[in-house]
């Protein structure tokens, strides 16, 4: 191969000709709450098949202003995930944080161990759809209900998986999707937050206007998120082509998996009735014994001009700030963080590059 291949790049190509639109945005000298907003969210409303769609300027300030309206007393979320699922939590005062295990297969939330975990009453269950794998979404609401707690999803990675054969993002109390650009679905910067609760979505929308209903009288702490006119353009012309920009990704996927040698590798198991956006393609080598083995084969890849990242390594607990705080036997969370890699995977990804990739994964193991 002569070229590096990227990790990633951001699936710029179907958008090229937005440039009539980009300057009628300019024209109007309307750069936000206009005529993209309006467009974008209720072509998500129609989409996703929710109630309310409310635009922010990260999934990041979407979670954070999720836990700071329904402000729990107790929280508990995978350890495996972005920073940004505790750190939210955090910013909104959140003091006790339960980490919870994940499923050995799916590498979502473990529903066994939510189940003899004890929830405490009146507490946020925040499990994440990992890599776009949707979570069960009944068992964790029943679990939710016996607890009189409420469920939020991080659906970052999730915009455009399915369960039960319903999109992701009417289930539970709310869901956070992230656009940024490593998503299948981006607005180069951007977050959607999706409920069907609406007295919930009134006070998202005052928060995303620093806490007021435009008279400039706080009712709520709030901030500045709104989403811009350009953001909300990129999001809109996405999501027209979100079935291409799937689909690409799924041939992609489904190439890794016909050419990797399953002798050697492991895939995130998807449940028959649920539909991944593979945000992420990650992979485990069988034979791998430690982090140490793991980058070495991670230098071998650079050393053959290939790309890969370690999503999620350290999982939360061991972060400096989390190394403390509550939890206990994250056997499953440990074991992924130390062999999990994550391969190329975006829209101008090259079949010829697929094959690169795996040819050079099972000839590293057939020694």
């Amino acid at each position: 191969m002569d070229n590096p291949i990227p990790f990633f790049k951001a699936p710029t190509q179907p958008l090229r000709n937005l440039g009539d639109e980009f300057n009628k945005i300019l024209k109007s000298g309307i750069l936000i709450k206009g005529e993209y907003n309006k467009l974008f969210e209720e072509k998500l409303t129609e989409y996703l098949n929710v109630k309310n769609v409310i635009l922010v300027s990260s999934g990041t300030i979407g979670l954070t202003y999720l836990f700071r309206v329904l402000n729990p007393k107790k929280v508990y979320m995978p350890s495996f995930t972005f920073g940004a699922t505790a750190t939210t939590a955090t910013w909104s005062g959140v003091d006790n944080i339960k980490f919870i295990d994940i499923d050995s297969k799916k590498w979502t939330i473990n529903i066994e161990s939510l189940e003899t975990e004890g929830i405490e009453d009146n507490s946020v269950i925040i499990p994440v759809n990992l890599f776009g794998n949707p979570c069960d979404f009944n068992r964790i609401q029943e679990i939710a209900d016996n607890s009189k707690s409420k469920v939020i999803y991080d659906a970052a990675h999730s915009l455009g998986s399915s369960y039960h054969s319903e999109k992701v993002g009417s289930q539970g109390e709310a869901q956070v999707f992230s656009l940024s650009p490593t998503k299948v679905l981006t607005s180069a910067e951007g977050g959607i937050i999706t409920t069907n609760n609406d007295d919930l979505a009134e006070q998202l929308r005052w928060m995303v206007e620093w806490g007021h209903k435009g008279d400039y009288n706080t009712i709520i702490p709030g901030l500045n998120a709104r989403m811009s006119e350009v953001h909300a353009l990129i999001g809109y012309e996405s999501l027209l082509i979100i079935d291409q920009l799937s689909d690409k990704r799924h041939s992609q996927v489904e190439s890794y998996k016909k050419e990797l040698n399953t002798e050697y590798f492991s895939f995130q198991e998807i449940e028959n009735n649920s539909i991944s956006t593979f945000k992420d393609f990650a992979i485990v080598a069988k034979s791998l014994k430690s982090r140490e083995e793991r980058d070495e084969l991670i230098n071998h890849l650079a050393n053959k001009k290939i790309s890969v990242k370690t999503y999620f390594d350290p999982p939360i607990h061991k972060h400096d700030f989390y190394k403390n705080n509550n939890h206990e036997n994250l056997i499953n969370t440990e074991s992924l963080s130390d062999k999990i890699i994550c391969l190329p995977v975006f829209y101008s990804l090259q079949d010829e590059e697929i094959l690169y990739i795996s040819k050079v994964l099972n000839e590293y193991f057939n020694k």
